[in-house]
């Protein structure tokens, strides 16, 4: 995964650390984080307050009562039989012991009732699978990413990206640590770089709204009507801000982002993490592909509603 921020870049040095644990959003106590929100004066603490400054303040109050409402949970390795249920896995032990009495004594007593043991297993196991995939089947319409999950766990082979075809010398990378480097430099290569002269001058149609671009005010309910239709299941961008909660403390923290939003229009400045986004490489073809082949997915939430919002209004 390469990090944007005002351009694309890698860092040979940095070493992945495997997450022990993650935080449960399903499991957040949103009573108590609305509580902890709710008396804060968001017009007073924010009033002399700069671009910068306004976002540290709401982020630390975020961050604040996200780490005391929201518990952290261990990530365990998922089990490869994961639909067997806790009354299945009691017959296999016993199913285990009767076999192992078998072996021991080589009576035909214990191997009839080892076999009735084990006849009855399969039967089990065979509708654990099935009531499993019917659960499944369920959710699909209203998670898609369970289904896309699905898919993936029935693919016999994982499809990975190994090596990276150079553009210069079409020699291929050896390290993962080249690869990202090679991706950062063609992704940096495409990226449209803005000109330093000033912007020209359109003629605009009679039958579009010529509002000016500073003269727009967001209320905090356009913000509600956004934070409030957020997708759950999606992940946090940079700012760590996950979606769940936003949609949860959608009519709390509407007040301080749009206060936000409207200090970004009026000074024509972006607090520094919205500049940040998480750029990861969609794997389309080969195992041995070149860049132009790996489309960047780029992904950031709370920096997206402030323009969404805009662009809802449909100014010229």
């Amino acid at each position: 995964m390469l990090v944007f921020c005002g351009g694309l870049r890698s860092d040979q040095s940095h070493q992945v650390e495997t997450v022990s644990s993650k935080k449960a959003y399903w499991r957040g106590d949103y009573v108590k984080m609305a509580n902890m929100l709710i008396p804060v004066d968001w017009n007073n603490e924010l009033a002399n307050k700069g671009v910068e400054d306004t976002w540290d303040f709401i982020n630390s109050k975020y961050v604040e009562a996200a780490d005391q409402c929201i518990p952290c949970v261990g990530c365990k390795k998922k089990k490869k039989s994961n639909f067997i249920s806790k009354e299945t896995l009691k017959l296999i032990s016993c199913r285990n012991e009767l076999f192992q009495s078998y072996k021991r004594s080589g009576l035909i007593s214990h191997y009839n009732k080892y076999k009735i043991c084990r006849n009855k297993v399969n039967k089990l196991i065979k509708m654990d699978k099935v009531n499993y995939t019917q659960n499944l089947v369920g959710n699909f319409r209203d998670n898609r990413k369970a289904f896309y999950g699905y898919l993936r766990s029935k693919q016999m082979f994982k499809t990975k990206v190994f090596q990276i075809r150079r553009k210069s010398d079409n020699t291929l990378t050896e390290t993962d640590a080249e690869a990202a480097e090679e991706l950062s430099e063609f992704f940096k290569s495409v990226f449209v770089t803005e000109s330093s002269e000033p912007v020209p001058e359109f003629s605009v149609e009679s039958d579009i709204n010529t509002e000016m671009i500073d003269n727009i005010e967001i209320q905090p309910a356009e913000v509600y009507k956004k934070l409030a239709s957020l997708k759950v299941d999606k992940s946090p961008g940079p700012d760590g801000m996950h979606p769940r909660v936003l949609q949860e403390m959608a009519n709390i923290l509407d007040i301080p982002l749009a206060i936000l939003y409207n200090k970004s229009i009026t000074d024509g400045i972006l607090p520094e993490d919205w500049k940040c986004a998480n750029v990861t490489s969609i794997f389309k073809k080969r195992i041995q592909v070149r860049c132009s082949e790996l489309p960047p997915s780029v992904f950031n939430v709370g920096s997206l509603q402030d323009f969404r919002i805009i662009n809802s209004r449909q100014y010229g």
